[in-house]
């Protein structure tokens, strides 16, 4: 672990008292970031503080509710003048023997939301230029598995910008497999679009955007289940009409025929 990986940064973690807003805080503290959290539970956030005194570490706890505006504003304002963006990018949940998987969730998490365009716009010189599911990410099936997001980022600033991204089930040997004869979901990836066209990017690491450049995150899917040619035409239909599916695997992986 690099101790100054996150060094002279800011972040803002919602959910810090338990589960996976607290593993965020732990890391990101133990590797050089100043932390603000906030947790509508303050045993919780007690907690999270006991857990980085042992280490001789702390964090900026705030007992707030994020669905009220005035908690909101006295969270960030804790933050100071700079804040750097913590976005996670959704992915799709896995079908079942009877249902479709959810669209644009994070299965491994709870308490986190997909942060609005008009936040990350007001807030910092990005602008976004995509947020939208990704068509034929979920595993195709009986039940179909769920769409992951694609959410595109230009940077609007005249300086290099740095990201970090810790991405998952990025490797096609470990796609989110499929059952009874439904097939994987999408795996996820990251790109970079420039004025000479795409560049694939490692899904772990550090990096650098360029002004103007756009850094391209999308999720992945979750896997099928059950036989395609055994969903239903008008669900493959409708999944078609709304661009969740793409009319060439309707066809050729559901024998969809209009």
């Amino acid at each position: 672990m690099d101790k100054q990986r996150h060094a002279g940064t800011t972040a803002l973690v919602t959910g810090a008292g338990s589960g996976i807003g607290r593993a965020t805080v732990l890391r990101l503290v133990a590797e050089g970031a100043r932390v603000v959290g906030c947790d509508v539970n303050p045993d919780g956030l007690a907690e999270t503080s006991r857990l980085l005194d042992e280490a001789g570490l702390s964090f900026d706890a705030v007992v707030a509710d994020i669905t009220e505006q005035a908690d909101v504003d006295a969270f960030v304002a804790r933050a100071g003048e700079r804040v750097d963006l913590l976005a996670n990018v959704a992915g799709g949940a896995g079908a079942t023997a009877s249902h479709d998987g959810a669209d644009a969730v994070d299965v491994h998490m709870a308490n986190c939301a997909i942060i609005p365009a008009e936040i990350i716009e007001s807030n910092y010189m990005l602008r976004v230029e995509r947020y939208e599911l990704r068509c034929d990410s979920g595993g195709a099936g009986e039940h179909r598995g769920g769409l992951g997001i694609r959410a595109d980022y230009r940077n609007l600033s005249d300086v290099p910008m740095p990201y970090l991204s810790e991405t998952e089930q990025s490797n096609p040997k470990f796609a989110p497999s499929g059952h009874e004869g439904g097939l994987s979901g999408g795996v996820a990836s990251l790109a970079l679009l420039t004025e000479k066209g795409e560049v694939p990017l490692p899904t772990k690491g550090e990096g650098k955007v360029d002004p103007g450049e756009v850094i391209s995150l999308r999720a992945g899917g979750g896997g099928g289940f059950g036989d395609p040619r055994t969903r239903k035409p008008e669900l493959v239909a409708a999944d078609v009409s709304s661009g969740r599916v793409s009319r060439e695997v309707a066809e050729d992986v559901y024998g969809y025929s209009p």
